[in-house]
């Protein structure tokens, strides 16, 4: 039987128009790259319990002090990720800022934050930028315009602040055992500025 009158090609033999198509295929997909996975996800701007919070005001109800997350992905360098939060002295604002060193997608509804952010001693209250960094992964679950910590952790598994949506804490005072706190993780609303 001859193979062009059956239909078939011989071994080898591919139509020219059918070529490009394979190798689409074929072809590995491109990585999102930290900036467009933020801005695919919708995570970019700022988030609060409360958007209403002014910074400049001094904090005198702990159970009132919202402190906002803010991410940013600049035209040019790295993406950050800003955490301001008002304190007992009017016009002083706390300000942590973390480089992103990545972001990715993690289903419709969560993207995985790797940060380095320097590591505070047990004899500092705020970390010394010359000191130890610390590598955590967060993963921040989003529904519509509201966002909640889904897991936080150090990447080398010593610390965990979150998981599953819920707080964790040392246990018995230890850095060695982290146990929950059966408290949810906040709730945050996209802010307007």
């Amino acid at each position: 039987m001859n193979a062009t009158k059956s239909g078939l090609l011989p071994m080898g033999l591919l139509p020219v128009g059918l070529l490009p198509v394979l190798l689409a295929f074929a072809t590995p997909a491109v990585a999102e790259t930290t900036g467009e996975a933020m801005r695919a996800f919708g995570i970019i701007g700022a988030w609060s319990i409360n958007c209403a919070t002014d910074m400049r005001q001094p904090c005198t109800d702990l159970e009132q002090c919202f402190p906002r997350l803010i991410f940013t992905t600049p035209m040019q360098g790295n993406s950050v990720r800003e955490v301001l939060s008002p304190t007992t002295i009017a016009g002083k604002v706390f300000r942590n800022v973390a480089e992103i060193e990545s972001a990715t997608r993690v289903g419709a509804d969560k993207i995985s934050i790797m940060t380095a952010i320097p590591a505070a001693s047990a004899d500092q209250a705020v970390a010394s930028p010359q000191g130890k960094i610390e590598t955590w992964e967060t993963v921040y679950l989003k529904s519509g315009d509201t966002l909640r910590v889904w897991s936080a952790r150090q990447t080398d598994g010593t610390k965990i602040g979150v998981r599953d949506g819920f707080r964790y804490e040392p246990a018995d005072g230890s850095a060695q055992q982290w146990r929950s706190t059966n408290q949810q993780t906040a709730t945050l609303d996209k802010c307007l500025r």
